[in-house]
C-alpha cells in the first residue's frame, strides 16, 4: 500500500533527479532509501525510475504519483488540522 511518505520519497527523487541527494534532503542513508523505493516499486509491480548514468528520471506511473499526491497530501493535512482542533477543545 502506497503511504504518504511513499510519495514523499518519489516527489523528493523526481525533483533531485539522484537517491543520494534524495537521501539528504530526506535525511535518511541512500542504502535506506534505495531499499524503501525498491519495496515501493516491489510492492506497486513496476519500476518508477529509469536509471542512467546522468541519473534517475520519473516513468509515467512516477508522474502519476506526483501528479496525484497533491490533493491527498492537502486531505491529510485538513485531518490533522481537524484533531488539532478537537484535540484543543477537549
Amino acid at each position: 500500500m502506497v503511504d504518504i511518505s511513499d510519495i514523499n520519497i518519489v516527489e523528493t527523487i523526481c525533483s533531485t533527479g539522484s537517491l543520494t541527494k534524495a537521501a539528504e534532503a530526506l535525511f535518511v542513508s541512500q542504502p535506506t532509501l534505495s531499499k524503501r523505493l525498491a519495496r515501493l516499486e516491489d510492492e506497486l509491480g513496476a519500476k518508477l525510475f529509469h536509471r542512467a548514468p546522468s541519473g534517475l528520471s520519473p516513468t509515467s506511473i512516477a508522474n502519476y504519483l506526483v501528479d496525484s499526491a497533491s490533493p491527498v497530501k492537502a486531505r491529510v493535512a485538513s485531518i490533522e488540522r481537524q484533531v488539532e482542533r478537537i484535540l484543543a477543545h477537549d
